[in-house]
């Protein structure tokens, strides 16, 4: 039989006039048990209510009640942060990765804390899964492309969360970042760099159901590309003389591509801009209006039909701004 692994201080969470530790996996948070109290949770107040054996040497850290949680530690540490943060938590100059927001939501659902869910949801529909096609798209060039491996990586946990919590309007664009990923990806899980947890989907349900709806994705991405490579340039005036040649390798490359997209893998980004793609087109402002105004109008439509596509119920206030046609058929 192993030995239990030795459980070490947090090196940020650890109050030395706090008077209860609490350990998830091998990490000791020492913290004050009035706090726990005051953020009015009944799992905290369970908890501490419940009457305790006497203690033996082995269930005390520096002289404090050592209490065990099945969280796993990356998670207690955001959350605990939040609580001692108080008020300001979510004051709007806070700033918050994705990884921790999804940290936050998870643990303030499992301890009852529906203000501190309702702060993190808020934040996580206002950035990476809003209602909105131009908040989606404003937020997603703001953060940079290397949000976008972040992004993929927590795609499972949010998928898991926003099932658990019951919030529909926030699954659309989980479920388009778990298309996003590897077959493999979705079967056996995938490791979150921030816990070091194998993210798995929570029951096998949950799995059939991403699968199916990563189906429906692909079906959609060919017919997106194929559309897409039939644009021409437009007649008359005013283009630069290397157009012509531009459109023609425009569209050997996008019907290859369309081709390809039905034997892939891994999705492609059917709501990325492409503008660095476009970007040879810039020197003839015809051409390349037409080209990126042409993609953005389609990826307006996959957005309107995002909900469909991912098998959701009616969300009220989903963006529905364009609606040129059903993608989902």
């Amino acid at each position: 039989m192993s030995a239990s692994p030795p459980i070490t201080r947090d090196t940020e969470v650890w109050y030395h006039d706090g008077n209860v530790v609490l350990v998830a996996e091998d990490v000791a948070f020492r913290v004050h048990r009035s706090i726990l109290e005051a953020s009015k949770s009944a799992v905290f107040r369970t908890l501490f209510e419940v009457p305790q054996p006497l203690p033996a040497a082995a269930d005390h850290l520096d002289g404090c009640p050592v209490v065990h949680v099945s969280d796993c530690a990356y998670d207690m540490r955001e959350f605990l942060a939040v609580l001692y943060s108080g008020p300001r938590a979510f004051a709007p100059s806070a700033t918050y990765t994705l990884p921790k927001l999804l940290a936050v939501a998870r643990l303030s659902h499992k301890y009852e804390l529906e203000d501190v869910l309702a702060a993190a949801t808020a934040r996580l529909a206002a950035g990476e899964f809003p209602l909105s096609f131009a908040t989606w798209d404003a937020h997603q060039s703001a953060a940079g492309s290397d949000a976008d491996a972040v992004r993929l990586a927590q795609a499972i946990p949010a998928v898991n969360l926003f099932r658990r919590i019951g919030r529909h309007d926030l699954l659309p664009a989980a479920y388009y970042h778990c298309y996003r990923l590897p077959a493999r990806a979705l079967l056996e899980g995938r490791r979150c760099p921030e816990s070091g947890v194998l993210e798995r989907f929570t029951s096998a349900e949950a799995l059939a159901e991403c699968i199916a709806i990563r189906d429906t994705f692909f079906q959609n991405q060919g017919w997106m590309f194929r559309g897409f490579a039939e644009i021409e340039m437009e007649g008359g005036g005013g283009h630069q003389e290397d157009c012509e040649r531009l459109w023609g390798d425009f569209h050997d490359a996008q019907r290859n591509f369309s081709s390809a997209c039905w034997s892939v893998d891994s999705g492609f980004g059917l709501l990325a801009s492409r503008r660095e793609e476009f970007a040879p087109f810039e020197r003839c402002e015809q051409c390349y209006s037409r080209l990126t105004e042409r993609w953005d109008a389609l990826r307006q439509d996959m957005w309107t039909w995002l909900p469909v596509i991912c098998g959701l119920p009616h969300i009220e206030g989903w963006d529905t701004t364009s609606d040129d046609g059903d993608l989902s058929e």
